[in-house]
């Protein structure tokens, strides 16, 4: 029982610990922030997927454009 009060009380400081002084990465396109760079990284490739040269699926009643049919297919009402 004491074991599981300990790693509660590890886990809960290492929570407020990542929270504090965490360095914020910041998208190039949108300036949307993030604490680590991978998710940056990610979240730039968004920006990216989106441009006119990757776009292969237009919604024929907005013109919004999408890489993946399957975002076309969400898109749609």
């Amino acid at each position: 029982m004491a074991e599981g009060k300990l790693r509660a009380g590890k886990k809960s400081r290492s929570r407020s610990s990542s929270h504090s002084h965490s360095p914020t990465y910041e998208c190039r396109f949108c300036q949307r922030q993030f604490g680590k760079v991978y998710n940056l990284m990610i979240h730039e490739r968004s920006h990216k997927e989106n441009s006119p040269s990757t776009v292969m699926y237009h919604c024929q009643v907005c013109d919004k454009g999408f890489n993946k049919q399957q975002a076309l297919q969400d898109h749609k009402p």
